[in-house]
């Protein structure tokens, strides 16, 4: 772990981005405890690399499946939970839904990953939901108004994202 930490710490991406998916691997099949794989995890509180995030929402989504399958639902629940709170919610607030000018393409991709990780795991969080209900109601007045849907007008959000973000909020509520 030390190689990995001192990565973090001096900024080494590709070590970070070959030592992530090698930890989750070590604990799929049992050689690695599942907390030191969240304490790896925890990386994530101050990244905002696409590429470690890539890496970062392979491993969060395997742990993520494993405890659904488990059938544990309190287990399920703490890790949504946890991964919410320490994993999620950081990059939200750094990345925002909305695309800044100082996007690159490396910008555009994390935030259309970030919003479609935060729709899997932060299920009823009511910030969440407000917010792709709002960008969702938006797509329909635009689509309404003879716009194709690729862009909303309002927002600019390109269509990748907003895909993500409607499916979160349609899966939501399933009586529309």
């Amino acid at each position: 772990y030390v190689v990995l930490f001192r990565a973090i710490r001096n900024k080494h991406w590709k070590k970070i981005i070959k030592h992530i998916p090698h930890r989750y691997n070590l604990c799929k099949i049992g050689k690695l405890s599942p907390t030191t794989l969240l304490q790896v995890l925890t990386i994530a509180e101050k990244e905002t690399e696409y590429a470690v995030w890539v890496a970062l929402d392979t491993a969060i989504r395997g742990v993520f499946k494993a405890l659904n399958s488990s059938g544990d639902k309190d287990k399920t629940a703490q890790f949504r939970k946890w991964a919410s709170s320490k994993l999620i919610t950081p990059i939200m607030s750094s990345v925002g839904w909305t695309p800044k000018s100082s996007d690159g393409h490396d910008g555009v991709m994390l935030r259309a990953l970030v919003i479609n990780l935060a729709g899997d795991l932060c299920e009823g969080d009511p910030k969440i939901l407000m917010e792709a209900s709002k960008r969702f109601n938006a797509l329909c007045v635009s689509i309404a108004n003879g716009g194709d849907g690729t862009w909303c007008s309002s927002s600019m959000t390109p269509i990748t994202q907003q895909m993500s973000t409607h499916s979160k909020y349609l899966s939501q509520h399933s009586n529309i």
